[in-house]
């Protein structure tokens, strides 16, 4: 016969489970522990937990965030795996919305009939990986799922991020969505001809970009500027879209650096930091700042400022 165990051992035991997956434990994984489902009940009463889905419960002392729905649909969920607009923002694509509610997809025949996640369903199961305590659509798999989703414009910028931080193959990925089964998936055409386009590995939507930038520099008079620049700090390599080295100056275009997502963020954190401590200056400009010339102006002052002082 177990003894009873105390609600400081109760707690030890659920924090042992909650510290690996943002905070959520599930009945399933709390009886592993020896915790029943009357002592998660308590804690539902006590304000220690409360109810996501089914059979998975959040510790209300962890950080709300989209990514912890995401992982609360999937252990709701069995055999689920992340997958479309959802899966897109936890890879950290750009010029995707969030979503309503988490989305997921499941073999054909199971189903989940609860509220607060979509669910897809499919003959052929989309490749995917492990995240955290769940599994996700791996990037190329999420792409063919956007491509029904997203316009040709905004999954263009996906798969040029993509490419950019090395996350997908062109190669690899065109084989994969010209032998998926039934490959009549909404946004197959687009997607084929855009990855086609940049068989050669090149990043479309960052040369027209890069040229755009380039030019309007130019126009107003700011000399010298050094594209794609690699900058060694003490943090390690960083490569800045333009840079003045002699003045350690950067101009940072948005696109590519701020996304909106937690993992961007805390990317974009590290790179201003590590930028800093070698004392750069860093002009960030955002997609509206390069919509058209005269937005680009205010940017193009505030360097010549920056290269003045």
């Amino acid at each position: 016969m177990h003894a009873k165990k105390s609600p400081l051992g109760i707690e030890r035991l659920l924090g042992e489970i909650t510290k690996h997956q943002l905070g959520l434990v599930t009945t399933r994984q709390a009886a592993r522990k020896g915790v029943g489902q009357d002592a998660l009940l308590e804690r539902v009463e006590g304000r220690l937990l409360e109810r996501c889905h089914p059979g998975v419960y959040r510790h209300l002392l962890s950080v709300k965030s989209f990514e912890q729905q995401c992982l609360a649909a999937c252990l709701a969920v069995n055999r689920s795996v992340l997958t479309g607009r959802a899966a897109a923002l936890v890879h950290g694509l750009p010029m995707v919305t969030r979503p309503q509610s988490p989305e997921i997809v499941l073999p054909r025949g199971f189903t989940y009939r609860g509220s607060g996640i979509a669910v897809r369903q499919t003959r052929h199961p989309f490749e995917s990986e492990p995240w955290i305590t769940g599994r996700i659509t791996t990037v190329g798999a999420t792409l063919m799922v956007l491509a029904g989703d997203l316009d040709s414009r905004a999954l263009a910028r996906c798969i040029d991020h993509a490419l950019v931080n090395r996350l997908i193959s062109v190669p690899r990925l065109l084989a994969d969505v010209e032998a998926r089964p039934s490959a009549r998936f909404a946004g197959r055409t687009t997607l084929i001809a855009e990855l086609e386009a940049r068989g050669n590995g090149r990043v479309l939507h960052r040369s027209l970009n890069e040229r755009r930038v380039a030019g309007w520099l130019r126009r107003l008079g700011v000399d010298g500027a050094q594209p794609n620049f690699m900058v060694t700090t003490p943090l390690g390599d960083i490569e800045v879209d333009f840079a003045w080295p002699g003045d350690r100056v950067a101009l940072e275009v948005s696109p590519f650096h701020t996304h909106g997502s937690e993992e961007k963020q805390r990317r974009d954190a590290f790179r201003r930091r590590a930028l800093t401590t070698i004392s750069w200056r860093t002009v960030e400009a955002t997609d509206a700042d390069i919509a058209e010339f005269n937005s680009f102006v205010p940017i193009a002052q505030s360097i010549i400022a920056l290269l003045a002082a």
